[in-house]
């Protein structure tokens, strides 16, 4: 474990660079193919990725595209897109997505002048819907009550520039928007292949209230009645949850634990053994608004929430996810944990 903290420290820095992207553009002149097939990939003579170039050709664009904070690094990584309404602030979700990825330079300190494909891949729509898990008969639902993404998972086969042109359908319009973005050497999270850290968090069997481990109303005393370490003795594969249903300080975090989390340990929880931990210390949390990362959060080297990490029965990290998610893609890793 000394040996992940060591390396999470020297990244640290350089991890704000992948985490915040540049605002990218779009233009309705770009046509995809005409039986619904994803639009071919832009020309790369003439594309530029300096600041300027691509935040000019946004102009045109109802929406700003936005590339959303993950960890990015070389191998494979999970990459989030959101398309942000200019007027009224919303998450757009009636949108299509392909995403073409390009390798750029490996030198910070110089302008990227190549521009190489590398990858293209659909987008994936992730939503949340804000009002909880929706039930029969629930009010109609507008952009203003889901937080939607859109996820693609490409591998990088090196550190530096790299960038991305998104092919956008709504309707009958199609945009173009391209970002430019760092990958780094490693992830500061335990990366996918790494031993899952044996963490000693606290449990139901150390607190009096089970408030104190979970901020969820209606907590699930069966992920919270287990460390992290004990987790990894049962010979299962282990769900681990950093997620706070109570704290969640962005439009990108929540409701994960209730349409996302909780689902999950319903369907798989007789084979698959699930650890929530609350992120934030909850008493200093309620009693002084102070969000302080419990020791778990910096055991494990996580930057923000929610984090999911997905195991196998030899305590290998498989899988995480970082940001929003669904029911859907975190019930896929898990199938394939379990083979």
């Amino acid at each position: 474990m000394t040996r992940h903290l060591v390396r999470r420290s020297a990244v640290v820095l350089m991890t704000t660079v992948a985490a915040v992207a540049l605002v990218a553009c779009g233009s309705d002149d770009a046509d995809g193919g005409s039986d619904g097939s994803p639009a071919p990939a832009p020309a790369t003579d003439g594309l530029t990725w300096d600041a300027r170039s691509t935040q000019e050709s946004a102009d045109d664009a109802p929406f700003v595209p936005t590339l959303l904070p993950t960890s990015v690094a070389v191998g494979e990584s999970r990459m989030l897109f959101a398309l942000i309404d200019r007027d009224a602030g919303t998450l757009l979700s009636d949108a299509t997505i392909t995403a073409h990825y390009y390798r750029l330079a490996a030198d910070p300190e110089v302008e990227p002048e190549v521009s190489e494909e590398s990858e293209t891949m659909e987008a994936h729509k992730r939503v949340l819907d804000l009002r909880g898990v929706s039930g029969e008969g629930s009010s109609p639902v507008n952009d203003a009550d889901l937080t939607t993404v859109f996820s693609t998972t490409p591998s990088f086969d090196a550190a530096g520039y790299w960038g991305v042109v998104l092919d956008i359908q709504i309707g009958d319009e199609t945009y173009q928007p391209r970002m430019k973005f760092w990958v780094l050497e490693e992830t500061p999270e335990v990366g996918i292949g790494e031993p899952a850290p044996r963490s000693q968090q606290l449990t139901l069997a150390d607190v009096d209230d089970p408030a104190t481990v979970s901020s969820q109303v209606d907590p699930i005393e069966d992920m919270l009645d287990q460390t992290v370490a004990a987790a990894l003795e049962t010979g299962k594969p282990v769900v681990v949850a950093f997620v706070t249903p109570t704290f969640c300080q962005t439009r990108f975090c929540g409701p994960v634990m209730e349409s996302v989390v909780q689902p999950a340990w319903e369907r798989y929880g007789d084979r698959v053994e699930f650890v929530h931990i609350e992120p934030y210390d909850l008493p200093k949390a309620r009693q002084d608004a102070i969000l302080e990362p419990v020791p778990a959060v910096l055991e494990w080297g996580i930057r923000q929430e929610p984090f999911i990490f997905v195991i196998d029965e030899e305590g290998i990290v498989r899988a995480k996810l970082e940001g929003v998610t669904d029911l859907e893609e975190l019930s896929a890793l898990i199938e394939e944990v379990l083979g």
